[in-house]
């Protein structure tokens, strides 16, 4: 879960042209058309140091992704442990992720790392690197390339950094999206992750598809038939010449056809005041919530019309309210 919350967050800052990648080289990897970065993460307790296995194995798959790609190669060890002491003290009373960090602009530093790592079980060909090539070039190809980032932010505050980054997102949009609704977002981004960490390839995320995701969760759904009664409201065209026949749609509300109901007296009026103030109004909910009983308690003083929508599209709509206006007009 954690690994999947650090892959969310990276996906969340991705540029424009960069693609994430999931369990391919690394746990994730973040590759543009010039480089890509992959970046192993571990959540667990200790210390890690330049002796402990771990680190040397980020050394080597550092190493392998280098040699495999023509791109260039940047490295993340993330991990929430502390950094620790290596046995013997090699480094003097320094922790030797403090010493590299150190190599990455000082001489003296960067040849103490330089001789630590020939003494390590580390691949063949990367021994014979150290030992013959300048040490400028070591600096450049091995030191600066790793990052070690440790004790990394917990899953809570992963989680957080996440909420935060959809907040701005939403607020960025043409029209602002609440934040309670764009951190909502996150729970399906982090089953994305994971989904698409499980097939078989080629497991990639773009920041295009974070923009389609957010879209589509926080688009407001409207019905279609309350799309089409808008859009026929909206429309400035009339077909006069349609001719009045036999409406059996339109029928005149007389009360409600339900034996015992509910009456819900204060949203009943609030329906009415809204429709004798708005030119058009719509009741939206999920099916079986009441909105036809609804609407029928709130026409039942009558001079209401009843026209069924229901399963027509916006064409068929305006066909039946031109009717309507056609038989209704004195």
């Amino acid at each position: 879960m954690y690994q999947a919350w650090q892959a969310v967050y990276a996906w969340l800052r991705l540029s424009r042209g960069e693609v994430l990648f999931l369990e391919h080289a690394e746990d994730f990897d973040v590759a543009s058309e010039d480089s890509v970065e992959g970046t192993q993460v571990k959540r667990k307790e200790g210390e890690l140091s330049l002796g402990r296995e771990a680190a040397r194995d980020a050394i080597t798959n550092y190493w392998q992704l280098r040699t495999d790609e023509d791109r260039t190669v940047k490295y993340r060890h993330l991990t929430t442990e502390s950094r620790g002491f290596e046995q013997g003290d090699p480094f003097d009373g320094r922790k030797g992720l403090d010493v590299w960090d150190d190599a990455r602009n000082r001489g003296e530093a960067l040849r103490v790392i330089v001789d630590y790592l020939k003494d390590q079980d580390l691949p063949k060909d990367l021994i014979a690197f150290l030992e013959s090539e300048p040490i400028e070039r070591v600096r450049n190809e091995l030191i600066l390339p790793i990052h070690w980032d440790t004790q990394a932010s917990g899953g809570e505050k992963i989680k957080e950094l996440v909420d935060e980054h959809l907040i701005e997102h939403g607020q960025r949009q043409r029209k602002p999206v609440p934040p309670r609704i764009s951190k909502q977002v996150a729970s399906s981004l982090f089953t994305k992750v994971t989904e698409e960490s499980a097939e078989e390839s080629p497991r990639r995320l773009t920041f295009a598809d974070f923009a389609d995701l957010f879209e589509r969760e926080t688009m407001e759904r409207v019905p279609g038939g309350t799309r089409g009664a808008a859009n026929v409201y909206r429309s400035d065209s009339t077909q006069a010449s349609l001719q009045t026949g036999a409406p059996g749609f339109l029928e005149l509300v007389e009360g409600t056809l339900l034996s015992a109901v509910v009456p819900r007296t204060n949203l009943v009026q609030r329906v009415r005041e809204r429709a004798d103030s708005l030119p058009l109004s719509a009741l939206v909910g999920s099916s079986g919530m009441g909105k036809s009983t609804l609407a029928m308690l709130s026409a039942e003083e009558g001079g209401w019309y009843l026209i069924n929508f229901q399963g027509k599209d916006s064409g068929q709509i305006q066909r039946l309210l031109n009717q309507a206006t056609l038989r209704l007009s004195p």
